[in-house]
């Protein structure tokens, strides 16, 4: 069970790697560049972009929400506050990582729910947002925070299954914080 749980783990590394490292990359690149194209054209040929700020307020939807599991990724754990939990040591320390971790799940269940149904809602109703005619489906941006709570939520589960797996010895585990799968940073 471990061994598969570990082949999940590098997969979903290289997903979000993937997801926060190219696509959102990609993402911010563009907002950045709509922006700067924005501003030359209103104050310079007095002609803004059309749609500027539907594009990058829907731009924001997957930039922030499919960068989040990759910030946990990194971080090792979800909002903590690492002064407490550092001092702690034994089953009081456990039982704040397991607590942690819960809900961690918690949050990303509620991110699959809502974006799940907003997303399903928005196709069928066909929702857009903008304005002169410049009309945007939302449903592809509403996507984003189901995919995000799908990536945030399988890192808490799969820890989660570590910590009652492993007891009191999982702490060793979690004290290398932003440790891959492979035991690299």
């Amino acid at each position: 069970m471990e061994l598969t749980m570990e082949k999940i783990r590098k997969i979903l590394w290289k997903v979000d790697e993937a997801l926060a490292l190219y696509f959102v990359g990609v993402i911010l690149i563009v907002m950045t560049s709509y922006v700067t194209a924005n501003i030359i054209g209103r104050y310079v040929f007095n002609s803004p972009v059309k749609g500027m700020r539907e594009w990058v307020g829907l731009l924001l939807v997957p930039l922030s929400f499919l960068g989040m599991a990759y910030g946990w990724r990194e971080a090792g754990t979800f909002v903590a506050a690492e002064f407490l939990i550092v001092r702690m040591r034994g089953r009081l320390r456990w039982a704040l990582e397991v607590l942690i971790q819960v809900c961690a799940l918690i949050f990303a269940g509620f991110l699959i729910y809502g974006g799940l149904t907003s997303t399903l809602w928005a196709y069928r109703t066909m929702d857009v947002w903008g304005s002169y005619g410049d009309l945007i489906s939302t449903w592809p941006f509403k996507a984003s925070i189901f995919i995000g709570g799908l990536l945030l939520g399988v890192y808490p589960f799969l820890d989660i299954i570590k910590l009652c797996r492993k007891g009191e010895n999982a702490m060793q585990d979690f004290s290398q914080v932003g440790q891959g799968p492979d035991g690299l940073t």
